[in-house]
């Protein structure tokens, strides 16, 4: 009994140590996941609306993204630049963010309606952060990723191109002596990445590329993006 009283303060200093260190684990992987070491703001999501403003009768969202240091400046920095041109009047501006373990993968998409009546010529940035390196990602580094190459990301983008087209023509949506080839031309769609824009959505690699888009219906079903990856 006297040496069961001798030890209890050691057993309870241990039990008290293990759930410190358990509570702190806990704690420590919550920060974790949620980034929250990395952001400027730990109350706010990584990627959240700075300003929201209409412009007409279009909204614009401008994206800030939420990490502190050299990295989040730079890359804020380079919305504003980029967007300069876009706020005005009859330009909508939106955004899509979304987290795929490591990677914050961020895209913002532009339709421009002050040019033509019916029109929208769209434009898309994109940004692949990987959070463990602090460091924005290139297109062949992503491509590398999903193990897919230039090549069959173009062909599987022509792909998703010609159904855009068969769904516009099946619904009326284009002019009916428009075929495959003046529609590719009209619409200012290449064959290649050059301006193609790479964002990563529930795992799947998804292309946004630019184009013009002329509406025969009030119905606008504009095309944003193509998921190369299944």
């Amino acid at each position: 009994m006297n040496k069961y009283k001798k030890n209890l303060p050691k057993f309870i200093i241990i039990v008290i140590l293990a759930l410190a260190f358990l509570i702190y684990y806990g704690l420590s992987n919550k920060l974790t996941d949620n980034y929250n070491y990395l952001k400027e703001d730990k109350s706010k999501y990584l990627v959240y609306t700075k300003t929201k403003s209409i412009a007409d009768s279009y909204y614009q969202y401008i994206p800030y993204v939420n990490l502190k240091g050299e990295l989040g400046t730079l890359i804020n920095n380079d919305i504003e630049t980029y967007l300069t041109n876009f706020k005005k009047n009859n330009i909508c501006i939106t955004y899509e963010s979304d987290l795929n373990g490591k990677i914050l993968s961020l895209v913002i998409k532009i339709e421009d309606h002050s040019y033509v009546e019916s029109a929208s010529i769209t434009y898309f940035k994109s940004y692949n952060i990987n959070l463990g390196t602090k460091e924005v990602i290139d297109n062949d580094t992503i491509l590398n990723y999903f193990e897919i190459t230039n090549e069959e990301v173009q062909t599987k983008l022509n792909e998703k191109i010609e159904e855009q087209y068969n769904y516009l023509k099946s619904n009326n949506l284009i002019a009916t002596n428009c075929n495959y080839s003046c529609f590719i031309k009209s619409s200012e769609l290449n064959n290649n990445l050059d301006d193609a824009q790479f964002f990563i959505r529930d795992g799947q690699l998804i292309v946004f590329k630019p184009y013009t888009y002329i509406s025969t219906s009030s119905d606008e079903n504009t095309l944003f993006d193509f998921q190369i990856t299944e």
